[in-house]
């Protein structure tokens, strides 16, 4: 069969339909000053042994010198880091004036604020038309900022974004920002009564995200406004399914990276029992809430990336025990309150959303610990009235909005 002339544009534009990474090839040349140059063709090969390729152009000028160089690194360039992709893609001009770098373990530049390095040795190169195809052979490598890689898309710079982490992406978000808008001044309040952070986090399908946040926000290290997490037991997800049909917590259970079943299942009904008749949640400190924490807070420096999402829910999958949510306190497990959690129900008694309470003080007393549950269970029922919500009748009773219990100055960051 004959084949039909491709014209060349129309090649390049069907192909720019599917994005590729950027990356900048750093090397030190023979006189000791860095080279580089930034290709849209950085792919992996082989993991054993670990090679990496990319395909040059063959009328490049700065290739034959990386070619020739004893290292090589292949530098993940960043979201944030078009106007350095475009300074190392100038034909004139130094191409490193004013980028920070450092040396990687073979002495090729490692540029600063990279997602990753990859040093690399030359292996072998192929002739491929107007391309080479050139191989090297990893031998180290990291992570240095684990952000959004830079991507080229249709002509033009981008960032990948997984749909959980566009706003403009998700169904139905608006009625949640209206609950956060509704309950703005409660939140703040609050947060200012108990002298912590109180973030509103809705439900959004099979995955929660933190929609607003009010109070001492500029004490936390990072605002986790935007972030999504997948509802994985035990880790998430129990408040909202409390009060749900015993068909959708059987659903919710299912969906943890581990099996429930046995002793396991058993034991996270038991909990939900325990939040369903307390009417709210507490979380202690410990390896697995403090490696949450770290992770969630890596999301709002970084990014949601899919890395990021996957360690959260390794944790919950490490998760052996199911105490660590029990909503009963006592004098001696006070000091040791992490969070504190109480929901918000809509018209059809679901739990559509809640109000934590994090960044508490350092070793809690227990009295800090019950006034601050009265005004967090006055404050969610306060939100679930005025947004139109109506309370289960399971529901404990709780203080209304008028709740008058105090906290001592003492007491609050």
């Amino acid at each position: 069969m004959q084949g039909t002339e491709i014209d060349p544009r129309q090649f390049r534009d069907i192909l720019g339909h599917s994005p590729t990474s950027v990356a900048a090839v750093t090397a030190i040349n023979d006189a000791g000053n860095p080279i580089g140059m930034v290709v849209g063709t950085f792919t992996s090969v082989s993991l054993n042994p670990p090679l990496i390729g990319f395909l040059p152009d063959r009328g490049s000028s700065t290739f034959p010198l990386i070619r020739d160089a004893h290292s090589f690194c292949i530098n993940i360039l960043s979201a944030a880091q078009e106007s350095v992709c475009r300074q190392m893609s100038a034909r004139q001009g130094d191409r490193f004036k004013g980028i920070a770098w450092h040396p990687s373990p073979s002495g090729a530049p490692v540029i600063d604020g990279a997602v990753a390095w990859i040093d690399c040795v030359p292996e072998t190169i192929f002739e491929a038309g107007d391309h080479f195809i050139f191989i090297g052979r990893v031998t180290d490598m990291a992570v240095t900022n684990p952000t959004f890689p830079l991507v080229f898309f249709q002509g033009g710079y981008g960032a990948f974004a997984s749909k959980s982490m566009v706003i403009g992406a998700r169904e139905g978000l608006a009625e949640q920002i209206r609950l956060a808008d509704s309950a703005r001044e409660e939140m703040e309040e609050l947060a200012n009564a108990v002298g912590a952070v109180c973030r509103l986090i809705a439900v959004e399908g099979d995955r929660q995200i933190v929609v607003a946040s009010a109070g001492g926000e500029d004490r936390a290290p990072t605002s986790l406004v935007g972030v999504s997490m997948p509802m994985v037991p035990p880790l998430f997800g129990q408040l909202f399914n409390a009060w749900e049909s015993p068909e959708a917590v059987d659903s919710w259970l299912k969906s943890s990276p581990v099996p429930v079943d046995g002793e396991r299942r058993d034991g996270l009904l038991a909990q939900l029992e325990s939040i369903r008749r307390e009417g709210w949640m507490v979380g202690w400190a410990d390896n697995h809430t403090s490696e949450a924490a770290a992770a969630l807070d890596a999301m709002a420096m970084h990014g949601q990336t899919p890395r990021l999402e996957r360690e959260i829910v390794e944790i919950s999958a490490k998760i052996d025990g199911v105490d660590n949510l029990n909503p009963l306190v006592d004098d001696t497990a006070a000091a040791n309150v992490k969070f504190m959690f109480a929901p918000i129900f809509d018209s059809a008694q679901h739990a559509q959303a809640g109000i934590m309470l994090v960044n508490l003080p350092e070793q809690p007393t227990l009295e800090y610990i019950n006034a601050a549950k009265e005004r967090l269970l006055a404050s969610a029922s306060s939100i679930t009235r005025r947004s139109g919500g109506v309370s289960p009748a399971s529901y404990p009773s709780v203080l209304g909005a008028d709740a008058t219990s105090t906290l001592q100055p003492t007491e609050r960051l």
